[in-house]
């Protein structure tokens, strides 16, 4: 199985593609295509893609309010089409993100503003919808996060 790294670049708003080589060639990074532009981020500052590898999630943390954009992925790891209307807000400095080993949460820490925001994610469609509350509060300047499940609990 060929493998692929997706690199937030802030300082342009783009996201690098590479294919990750494998036999002879293992370890080497092939660009897949141009950077792909995010239309509508200021600060693109973390990806994430679904357990699936079909969606990617793409962070945008200016210093005021964030937001998250979601986006299809083909079998070559191109980034497509957009999934829904548009990006979801998050709360203030969005730094980290992690989904769940299901693929059904996306969580993202908001450093700016101290909070959690939480969203469904469509397992068939990798739509994201806002948890109610939209935002839980942490300790002072959150940074990343991650998912924990006990074995005896899957």
């Amino acid at each position: 199985m060929v493998g692929h790294i997706y690199v937030a670049n802030s300082g342009d708003g783009t996201v690098s593609v590479f294919t990750i080589g494998s036999g002879a060639s293992a370890g080497v990074l092939s660009q897949v295509g141009s950077n792909f532009q995010v239309t509508g981020a200021n600060t693109v500052f973390n990806v994430l893609t679904d357990p699936t590898g079909k969606y990617l999630y793409i962070l945008d943390s200016p210093v005021t309010a964030g937001q998250v954009f979601a986006y299809n992925l083909d079998n070559t790891g191109a980034i497509t089409t957009p999934i829904g209307t548009g990006p979801l807000a998050t709360g203030a400095g969005p730094i980290g993100m992690a989904i769940d080993p299901t693929g059904a949460l996306l969580a993202i820490d908001n450093n700016i503003d101290a909070t959690i925001s939480l969203f469904t994610v469509s397992t068939s469609t990798g739509a994201l919808t806002p948890f109610n509350p939209a935002t839980v509060t942490t300790g002072q300047v959150a940074e990343f996060l991650t998912f924990y499940t006990a074995a005896s609990d899957q």
